[in-house]
């Protein structure tokens, strides 16, 4: 979803300003969902990816300053990005009051491949996550 969502906004807004693509509310959307379900970090690569350009072939497909607006704008999206998954986060943690399903708090930066809701991978596999 991610990948169609920033191939439609790239086709769209694209031909103005390679570097002028918004991912706007839908795709905070996806990166609740994402963070929700652990997988921020490959919904978020293919957001700019599709969007944009994949990062290592900013250089090959853009040129001069054109090139500098593309990576400025990917640097842009890649931490509000992280700023909507933050919030994502918060949010779901305020909604599971605090605690996961073990009783023990929840904590902040619990990893990537952490549950919101939990406050540890044991403590997600032990809940059958």
């Amino acid at each position: 979803m991610a990948t169609e969502w920033g191939n439609a906004q790239h086709e769209e807004f694209s031909a103005q300003s390679p570097a002028a693509v918004p991912l706007g509310e839908e795709g905070d959307q996806l990166i609740a969902a994402a963070v929700a379900q652990c997988a921020f970090f490959p919904v978020q690569a293919a957001l700019i990816a599709s969007a944009y350009e994949r990062p290592d072939m900013v250089g090959v497909v853009y040129f001069g300053e054109q090139a500098v607006q593309v990576q400025h704008a990917m640097d842009t999206e890649y931490f509000r990005l992280m700023r909507a998954a933050a919030a994502a986060r918060t949010r779901i943690q305020k909604l599971a009051g605090g605690r996961c399903a073990c009783g023990a708090a929840l904590q902040i930066g619990a990893g990537p491949k952490v549950p919101p809701q939990f406050c540890s991978a044991t403590c997600a596999t032990a809940a059958g996550r």
